[in-house]
């Protein structure tokens, strides 16, 4: 457990760190983390608003508890991305690809049937999708020689 804990705190201490290399654990369990930070602040939000039927001030706390634990972690969670990325030998910017992707299908679908509900419908799916290959691609063994992008 204290391994655990001990990869969350390295991925925040290399918070603009995106050269250098992570090992899978450090990234698997960074996400697991951020996962669950949204999880809990996502769902207690959602049962404070289904248990009163309308927006309190308990639902705008758990908003901006949500905004601040995304945040404070945005940034690491990609720094941790291209680092893992660069533990297995590839360029980090292959991070981007799920932003890019739903990006793009949400102007063109927008462009195409003019509803934002479409759009984010296509956008969300093409996230995940993406999101997942990405992750599978992370969970690659880590290159066991030096590379280019350092020692492992």
């Amino acid at each position: 457990m204290n391994n655990y804990f001990d990869n969350i705190e390295k991925a925040y201490k290399n918070y603009f760190n995106f050269s250098g290399r992570s090992k899978k654990t450090e990234y698997v369990h960074f996400v697991m983390f951020f996962q669950f930070c949204f999880m809990i602040t996502g769902y207690l939000g959602v049962l404070s608003l289904v248990k009163k039927g309308i927006i309190s001030k308990v639902d705008i706390v758990f908003a901006i508890g949500l905004g601040i634990v995304f945040l404070l972690s945005i940034i690491p969670a990609f720094a941790v991305q291209f680092r893992r990325l660069h533990d297995i030998g590839r360029r980090g910017v292959w991070s981007f690809i799920p932003v890019i992707s739903c990006l793009m299908v949400f102007v063109v679908t927008y462009i195409k049937y003019h509803s934002i509900a479409k759009s984010e419908t296509y956008s969300n799916i093409i996230l995940i999708v993406t999101w997942l290959f990405l992750f599978e691609f992370s969970m690659v063994p880590s290159d066991k020689k030096a590379n280019k992008y350092g020692e492992p």
